[in-house]
């Protein structure tokens, strides 16, 4: 079954979604990872070389998640403690940037947005309409190889502004921050599960018969099967629905190429929120 993976950084974070989601540490090699029936969680560890890492570690291991929130604190020129999503994602080192497509409204209700910059460094430089965080652009930059930014999400609490220094964060204010926004957090999960699993399930269904009838047919090893999922999840992501594949193609090599093509001449369409 496709379940949604929640990323945090921080152990701080994660504390309080283990508890409310009863989530149990999950047998994964090299990876900080907690699983119930419905979600996964992973822990990242602070920065987005780590969050990309291991986001794309994850996808590798669980090809079947349907979508990704990123989870956890965030500096800027708004109320503390206050929980915003993210409508724009930018890697103040690289410049790439990254447009979520954001839930229906009822998913979100009367939750603001904001523009997150992912920096190297902790920023003091709070600016209207901007938070801060250290590991958004890595979890997206990864993500966004095999999901659609309609997939991808950032929620953000605010731990620091010009009146609360980032200096007074400690473990213990982290763990209050996340505990007492559990209360919109959860429900704002469940409800992007449940539309995500009413969008994407009987396709996810689809795409198995898919690539069960293609190794069927053409020789695929284990890796060859697994590089050909990926891909197949790639064009349902970018186009909502199944991949041409053609079987005549001889060899599992040769219908990665074509479908890596077909792939190369998709444009990214954003939505406006």
């Amino acid at each position: 079954m496709p379940r949604l993976c929640i990323v945090t950084a921080l152990p701080a974070e994660t504390r309080p979604l283990l508890d409310a989601l009863k989530l149990r540490q999950s047998n994964a090699r090299h990876l900080r990872l907690y699983s119930s029936e419905t979600y996964l969680l992973l822990e990242t560890g602070p920065g987005k070389l780590n969050a990309a890492a291991c986001v794309g570690a994850l996808l590798q291991l669980h090809p079947n998640i349907n979508g990704i929130v990123n989870v956890g604190i965030a500096g800027g020129d708004f109320d503390y403690s206050q929980i915003l999503a993210a409508h724009h994602i930018c890697d103040h080192a690289s410049g790439a940037q990254w447009f979520p497509h954001l839930p229906d409204n009822k998913v979100f209700k009367t939750i603001k947005t904001a523009s997150v910059t992912t920096i190297d460094k902790p920023n003091t430089e709070y600016r209207d309409g901007l938070l801060f965080d250290m590991e958004a652009a890595g979890i997206f930059s990864a993500a966004s190889r095999q999901l659609s930014t309609s997939q991808i999400h950032s929620i953000k609490v605010v731990s620091d502004n010009a009146e609360c220094s980032i200096n007074n964060i400690t473990r213990n204010i982290v763990l209050e921050l996340i505990t007492r926004s559990l209360p919109t957090l959860v429900p704002m999960l469940d409800a992007i599960q449940t539309q995500n699993l009413g969008i994407q399930f009987d396709t996810a269904v689809m795409a198995e018969e898919l690539i069960n009838n293609t190794i069927a047919e053409v020789r695929h090893s284990v890796n060859d099967t697994q590089l050909l999922r990926q891909l197949v999840q790639r064009h349902i992501a970018l186009t909502a629905e199944l991949p041409p594949i053609d079987k005549t193609q001889g060899t599992a090599k040769s219908i990665r190429q074509a479908l890596n093509a077909t792939l190369a001449a998709q444009p990214f369409v954003y939505g406006e929120h």
